[in-house]
């Protein structure tokens, strides 16, 4: 089988649907459990699209692909994954925040305003601070924010993943007789 007959499309956004649909649902489980502004356990939410990476870059390198996968292609299907998991979460933290709790912007705000105050910055450096803070916490900008930090995630979780399963060489290719020198 060729590699490049076969499409990084029905693994990927499998596996991409899969990883995003389990990141939000465990944001949803930290909402309701009033455990959203905790930053550390907001971060566990990239496992998912790591575990989704795993997941999907074995299944197109053994399914797929019949357990041989250049690189380049893990690295591909990754980012492919990564990309469809990174759209979807976008989509949900603008609705979440635009839509579903709104008033979850106004929480961070105070949150980081009460955090400079802890830090002992001045009234000058909190009110600039803010008003540069205000601009970038909106919902548009939230779900630009999380799409790139999941397409960070998403690339350093692929390179490492596609290393992992890569293997050179197809059965085709190995079986196919060599010609001998003659001399």
């Amino acid at each position: 089988m060729n590699p490049k007959d076969v499409s990084v499309t029905p693994t990927g956004m499998r596996f991409g649907v899969i990883s995003a649909l389990l990141m939000i649902v465990y944001s949803l489980l930290l909402y309701v459990l009033d455990l959203s502004m905790e930053n550390s356990l907001t971060w566990i939410a990239y496992i998912f699209l790591w575990g989704g990476l795993v997941f999907g870059i074995k299944t197109h390198s053994e399914k797929d692909l019949g357990g041989y996968m250049k690189y380049g292609r893990g690295l591909g299907i990754g980012m492919f994954i990564t990309l469809i998991a990174a759209l979807i979460n976008g989509l949900y933290t603008y609705a979440f925040f635009a839509w579903l709790d709104p008033d979850m912007v106004t929480l961070i705000l105070e949150q980081t305003e009460e955090n400079m105050i802890d830090q002992g910055q001045s009234e000058a450096e909190i009110e600039m601070a803010m008003k540069y803070t205000k601009m970038m916490v909106t919902p548009g900008w939230m779900a630009i924010w999380g799409v790139l930090f999941c397409g960070l995630a998403g690339l350093l979780g692929s390179l490492v993943v596609a290393a992992i399963f890569q293997k050179s060489g197809a059965p085709a290719e190995s079986t196919q007789p060599q010609e001998q020198e003659q001399a």
